[in-house]
């Protein structure tokens, strides 16, 4: 995971933190990076499957579908 992949998690998790909709393992980032301060490998949240979403919320898509 790169740096700036890492930043567009965090402002993701920063805006579903604030609507209430963050994950609890992850606080709404979809995982962390690996040991090695990001250097291992990126480590997916289970909880959540990547999402980022408290579990049984949807997906982020699931509001823009008509």
């Amino acid at each position: 995971m790169t740096n700036d992949e890492w930043e567009q998690r965090l402002v993701l998790a920063a805006t579903l933190q604030d609507q209430g909709r963050d994950c609890p393992s992850c606080t709404g980032t979809g995982g962390w990076p690996g040991l090695g301060g990001g250097r291992g490998p990126w480590v997916p949240c289970k909880a959540c499957d990547e999402t980022g979403l408290k579990a049984g919320i949807g997906t982020p898509l699931d509001s823009d579908v008509p």
